[in-house]
């Protein structure tokens, strides 16, 4: 079986990685950036987590509706 002259092929492309400016990464704790999360768009908050010597952290809504956090 053939394809019509006129279907377009399909090329695959991998993603892409795209850089955006998170802008500073504000100490706070886990809670605060809870709240932050809840009050903003965005789908994740990355913050310097003030409760664990300020170490880079990032908190997400998890469908469950919980929250996960990501941390070294």
């Amino acid at each position: 079986m053939t394809e019509p002259a006129d279907r377009a092929e399909f090329v695959a492309t991998p993603p892409r990685i795209i850089e955006m400016d998170g802008g500073d990464a504000k100490p706070m704790t886990p809670d605060e950036a809870a709240i932050q999360l809840e009050t903003q768009v965005g789908a994740f908050v990355a913050f310097r987590n003030s409760a664990n010597k300020n170490t880079a952290a990032v908190l997400f809504k998890r469908p469950d509706g919980h929250y996960g956090l990501i941390h070294p």
